[in-house]
């Protein structure tokens, strides 16, 4: 039996991911990274003080390492228990940055020598040990979103904004834009309606999302035109500005169908995203 569910609007300009910093488990003293816009929290590290990390793969982390300026020493980083690489420290002097040690009067330090880390799935221990004197900080990087080519659309259209070039996919008629993807991730749908010389003013429109299972989800937006975007390939209308949404998929197969319905525009174009 076929089930709708009638689902809010939802108005989303950009999706941005932010790295995050990973705190130690054990460290020596808290420090703050002084000067430019912000301050930056980093943990020293000394021969008799390692850092210690959980980090959760699969993944990169970044690992920024510096010390108190015209100073160096080498480092040894672990990774469950076992030795990943030896480095030698030694960097120029930062013209921007101090470092504040404790409550301690801050110090000139180095540039920064950043690592990237691939980790395998899971959660994974790193251990951070030194001869001299260092100051460190592990920030895990988001995975980017993967982008998913339709398995039925009409037309593949080209996106420009600026330098930027991306590929959107409409349907034709009722016609529906349909996706196949295996496995359990989070799909984010870009929208942009089509306007055309009769649309004034901003538009609804409603996206129907149809599983394979026959249940469909309606998601209502709103759509403004974009003042910086254009469809390379379709220059007799205007691109809305994007509007996206998300949808949990579960694992297995997962065929997913998308129409547009309750509005007068040409067409409305569709790209597909998924974060695993």
């Amino acid at each position: 039996m076929r089930k709708t569910i009638i689902v809010g609007a939802i108005f989303a300009l950009a999706f941005t991911a932010t790295a995050q910093l990973i705190q130690p488990k054990r460290a020596g003293t808290q420090c703050r990274l002084i000067g430019g816009d912000g301050r930056y929290s980093y943990s020293q590290l000394t021969a008799k003080t390692p850092i210690e990390w959980t980090a959760e793969g699969p993944g990169y982390v970044h690992l920024y390492v510096r010390a108190e300026a015209g100073k160096s020493a080498d480092f040894v980083l672990h990774i469950d228990g076992a030795e990943f690489k030896r480095f030698t420290f030694s960097e120029r002097p930062s013209k921007k940055y101090r470092m504040e040690v404790g409550k301690a009067k801050p110090v000139p330090v180095t540039q920064a020598k950043i690592l990237k880390i691939k980790l395998e799935r899971g959660k994974r221990e790193l251990k951070m040990t030194t001869d001299g004197e260092l100051f460190a900080r592990l920030i895990a990087i988001p995975r980017s979103p993967s982008r998913i080519t339709p398995e039925r659309y009409d037309k593949a259209l080209a996106l420009v904004v600026g330098d930027t070039r991306s590929t959107y996919y409409t349907g034709k008629g009722k016609k529906a834009v349909t996706i196949k993807y295996n496995g359990a991730g989070m799909l984010t749908v870009w929208t942009r309606l089509a306007f055309d010389k009769t649309m004034k003013g901003a538009q609804n429109y409603t996206v129907v999302v149809r599983r394979a299972d026959g249940t469909e989800t309606r998601t209502r937006l709103r759509a403004s035109i974009s003042e910086t975007a254009i469809f390379e390939n379709e220059p007799s209308v205007i691109p809305a500005r994007a509007r996206r949404f998300d949808i949990e998929l579960p694992k297995g197969e997962n065929i997913v169908e998308f129409r547009v319905e309750n509005t007068t525009a040409p067409f409305c174009a569709f790209r597909f995203t998924v974060k695993k």
